[in-house]
Parts: structure tokens; sequence; C-alpha cells
């Protein structure tokens, strides 16, 4: 009989754990302490996977929770601090970025929308998205995020409503 490794998840559970408490504290009044307490580990598997806290958002890969993304939050406290956090959200924010670019490059080659700057109607877009993110969050209001598309609309001046699904 051949021992098999032995399958761990605590990195995933740190990783949740320390996701809660962002959302509903903030980055820097959560600890490592609280985060490995959540997670029901002790402090030095936190060290094993992860260098420091900053790392964790180096990790981060799930946006989309019901009132956002954590690294909104995470970005706009401790960003111009903490330079592993700023160049992971760096990172994180361009690929979406460039999701929305995509998005309205597509819409425009299907006739959906004018956009003769592609790439100026897609940082407007994701501006206003980033600002109902956070109003979302400080209203604690998910209805802001259901209601985006109507916003969504208007900034990309869709010119067929009933061509984008509600």
């Amino acid at each position: 009989m051949v021992d098999m490794p032995r399958v761990s998840d605590m990195k995933e559970r740190l990783t949740d754990a320390a996701m809660d408490l962002i959302w509903h504290n903030s980055y820097g009044t959560t600890s490592v302490d609280a985060i490995c307490e959540r997670a029901g580990a002790k402090k030095g598997s936190f060290y094993y996977f992860f260098k420091s806290k900053s790392r964790l958002a180096e990790l981060q890969k799930k946006c989309g929770s019901i009132l956002g993304c954590p690294l909104l939050s995470i970005g706009s406290e401790v960003s111009t601090q903490d330079q592993i956090v700023r160049g992971a959200i760096d990172r994180i924010m361009d690929r979406k970025m460039n999701y929305f670019i995509s998005a309205v490059r597509d819409a425009q080659a299907q006739g959906l929308i004018d956009a003769p700057d592609p790439v100026a109607k897609a940082k407007a877009l994701f501006s206003c998205y980033q600002g109902t993110v956070a109003q979302a969050r400080i209203q604690n209001d998910v209805e802001l995020l259901r209601e985006f598309k109507h916003v969504a609309r208007d900034v990309l001046g869709v010119k067929d409503a009933h061509a984008v699904s509600s």
C-alpha cells in the first residue's frame, strides 16, 4: 500500500477567511491572527502559504461577491502604502479593463453602439462600474449593482435597448 500525500485545503481556507474579514471590516483592520482564527489555522500555516498579508492580494482572483470585489476596498485603502498590493491590484484591474475594452469593441462591431474611441468608452464605463460597486458597498445595497445595466446602456449609448438582454 502506497501512502498518498495529504491534501490540504488550508490555503483556500486562509484566503477565504481573509477575504471575508476584509469584506466585513477592512484590509487595514484585518490581522493575520484574525485570519488564522477564522480559518482554524495556526499562524505558522499562514506564513507557510503567504510571506505577508499583502501577498493575499496577489493571489486573490475572486471578484463579484454580493457587493463587489474586496480589491476595491484594499486598493483604495493601502495601494499607496504597499507596492506589492498596488502591483497585484494594477494587474487585476488591467485584466478587467481589457475585458471592458473587448466588450465595447464587440458591441461596436455588432452595430449596437457608436464608439469612435472604444478604449475611452470602455474607460468611462469601467469608471462608472467601479463607482457603482463602491456606492453599493457603502450603502449596502445590491440593487445598485442589479440596476447598473441601465447606467451601462446610457454610458455606451446602446442603439437598441432590446439588443442587450435585460
